[in-house]
């Protein structure tokens, strides 16, 4: 949803979204920069928020290990956008054990579990679909480890400490 006013302002602004798409990585691992760009996808039109976060999903692998960067790609699944938030979630799954461990980047997933969008329903979590292996590219050695049987959060909070 937009916010008031924010379709009378768009040809304004619409300059600063422009070349945060151009310069998206350079801008969104610069601390200032970061910031803009936040602020351009809680104060934007949904089509503009939208072009953004198209951007920094293209540039994922740049920014979900940055610690400015991991802070767009959080705000993008704020958005509640089931289909960006399913693209990072399948961006995450092909190497979840890796990411899971790293500081900034485990911020990221974090938030992914934490998303509306992430579950099917309350009987498969965005992290039962991990375990489960059923995105196009899984971390096989997380399939390897832990099985592809139907995990609970409750029951894996001993073996991945991050998860509260």
């Amino acid at each position: 949803m937009d916010i008031a006013g924010s379709e009378h302002t768009s040809q304004y602004t619409q300059f600063i979204f422009d070349a945060c798409i151009q310069n998206c990585v350079v801008i969104g691992q610069h601390k200032h920069g970061c910031c803009v760009m936040q602020r351009c996808l809680e104060k934007g039109t949904r089509v503009q928020k939208m072009q953004l976060a198209d951007f920094i999903i293209q540039s994922i692998a740049y920014l979900i290990e940055d610690p400015f960067g991991n802070y767009l790609v959080q705000n993008v699944l704020k958005l509640e956008d089931e289909g960006k938030n399913t693209s990072i979630l399948n961006y995450i799954a092909q190497d979840f054990l890796r990411l899971s461990q790293l500081k900034f980047s485990s911020n990221v997933i974090e938030k992914c579990l934490n998303s509306k969008f992430m579950g099917d329903s309350e009987e498969q979590t965005a992290i039962d679909r991990i375990f489960m292996g059923t995105y196009v590219v899984d971390d096989r050695q997380l399939i390897f480890e832990l099985g592809s049987a139907p995990w609970r959060l409750r029951d894996i909070k001993q073996r991945i400490p991050f998860i509260v």
